[in-house]
């Protein structure tokens, strides 16, 4: 996966739809970054992360890498 997203990218990319955001609720509120990331990497790459140094920082709203 990239490390430089551009806003673009990340709304395009990133940005859950209304049925993603209702498969989200009802589920434990500190699962829920987990489990979007991994829905919206599986997305993008076709695989799950299998470690959490392979997700971008600026994905989990960190500053970069």
């Amino acid at each position: 996966m990239k490390r430089e997203w551009d806003i673009e990218d990340l709304i395009e990319h990133f940005t859950l739809s209304k049925p993603e955001r209702d498969l989200l609720r009802g589920k434990i509120e500190a699962h829920q970054l987990g489990l979007a990331v991994l829905l919206k990497g599986f997305q993008y790459e076709g695989t799950f992360f299998k470690l959490k140094r392979d997700i971008p920082g600026v994905v989990l709203g960190l500053a970069s890498g």
